[in-house]
């Protein structure tokens, strides 16, 4: 496996003539922040699908449970069975409800994995930017 190296040279200009210097590897540590990043990003993704999967079948299910006691309710005359196709049809709503929360809560994990994922090269790329536009004015300082 071959991890490009580059390494910046930190020095202690004050004490040139002991000047210390040290090599630090910026681009091994941005891939394995980056590596570290995109897995993280990966098992918020695969969890919230998982999540999402789950919910949507609550939600499915809630549904088909909401639909089929107000068609009891509708259809029957019989306090005993009205009370009890009431009782169940408020605990649907109330599932219902539950597994909206649930898939709307995915949804928001599924976009901030997305943006883990998208905003981790894109932060490191700002900084190669940063750090290229410092070395340059700093080289035409020294140079002037």
């Amino acid at each position: 496996m071959g991890v490009p190296v580059t390494c910046s040279v930190i020095k202690e200009w004050h004490s040139v003539p002991s000047a210390q210097v040290l090599p630090v590897s910026k681009d091994l540590g941005k891939q394995l922040v980056g590596d570290a990043a995109d897995k993280a990003a990966d098992h918020m993704l695969e969890q919230a699908a998982a999540s999402q999967t789950l919910h949507q079948k609550m939600f499915d299910k809630a549904l088909r449970g909401i639909d089929h006691y107000s068609r009891m309710l509708a259809q029957t005359a019989r306090q005993k069975v009205r009370n009890k196709a009431m009782k169940k049809l408020g605990e649907k709503i109330t599932q219902h409800g539950v597994a909206e929360q649930g898939l709307h809560q995915a949804g928001r994990v599924i976009q901030a994995g997305r943006a883990v994922k998208t905003g981790v090269p894109i932060i490191f790329a700002a900084w190669d930017i940063l750090d290229a536009f410092s070395d340059s004015s700093e080289t035409m300082q020294s140079v002037r």
